[in-house]
């Protein structure tokens, strides 16, 4: 069994060029982010996390586990809430997925100096 800590991850593994991905952690601004073929990309959050765009091109993990990315909303969104991360963790049996690579990890924007942004961490709106 899986056992959720303060800070969760949810890593985003990109399986085509993925130029829109929209990532939302917590309350900080909603960002783009560039993620090529095979790449990953983790992003920590404390209560909520919101991604569109894409998302046929994009393979989730929440805590090393695949998550679905057809449960969206009515706008396309896949949001995963503390609550609704623990009840998928609930139902996990096996070992996490594993990664070729290690994957960056993308702070939210309060953690993250403005002068280490790179195009995977544009401020663009």
């Amino acid at each position: 069994n899986i056992v959720l800590g303060d800070t969760l991850h949810v890593t985003v593994r990109a399986v085509a060029d993925v130029r829109e991905l929209r990532a939302q952690q917590d309350d900080n601004l909603r960002r783009p982010y560039w993620i090529e073929a095979g790449d990953a990309r983790v992003f920590p959050f404390a209560e909520r996390i919101t991604i569109q765009n894409q998302l046929d091109s994009l393979q989730l993990l929440l805590e090393g586990h695949p998550y679905p990315t057809d449960q969206t909303d009515e706008e396309g969104r896949v949001i995963i809430r503390r609550d609704t991360a623990q009840q998928f963790a609930d139902t996990l049996r096996g070992a996490p997925a594993s990664l070729p690579e290690t994957p960056d990890t993308i702070r939210g924007a309060a953690s993250v100096p403005s002068d280490t942004l790179s195009p995977e961490g544009s401020t663009e709106p």
